[in-house]
């Protein structure tokens, strides 16, 4: 899952599947790299050209044989969602065009609204759970040391 931070927001949508706000993001399919579908679930779901940035903000050497160095998520977990447990990785992501829009396909049928909140809307938002808002602040942090001088991935 991705939270994509503009302008000192954080874009979230809500999702009527989990009825919750949340992040962008979904399922892996077979031979899919967790930060490719990512960067391809932001464009199909909301139209966003993103980056991943690197939550330790040290620029990480390619090795010998190595064809990319991958996105790395800032937080990993099993979490239930019912009736199965999921895997999540938790990516801070920024839009590479500031003047890009957000434009949720009509083809993303849980997907039913989004809304950009600051940090100061997030933390009295009585809608968005607490889990949430957790892994949000983080994402802020993230965001906040990258600056304007961002490293990706």
């Amino acid at each position: 899952m991705g939270f994509v931070f503009k302008n000192n927001s954080v874009l979230l949508t809500y999702n009527a599947k989990y009825s919750m706000w949340l992040g962008f993001g979904g399922h892996l399919r077979e031979g899919d790299v967790p930060d490719e579908r990512l960067v391809q679930k932001f464009k199909q779901e909301a139209g966003l050209d993103i980056e991943i940035l690197n939550p330790t903000g040290e620029k990480i050497p390619e090795l010998n044989n190595t064809v990319r160095n991958c996105g790395i998520p800032f937080h990993a977990d099993i979490h239930n969602v019912g009736d199965h447990n999921h895997y999540g990785q938790y990516y801070a992501c920024i839009v590479k065009d500031p003047n890009q829009e957000v434009s949720i396909s009509p083809d993303e049928k849980d997907l039913l609204k989004y809304r950009w909140l600051t940090k100061e809307q997030l933390l009295v938002d009585k809608e968005v759970f607490e889990s949430t808002k957790e892994m949000i602040k983080v994402g802020f942090s993230i965001y906040n040391e990258a600056g304007s001088g961002a490293d990706i991935k």
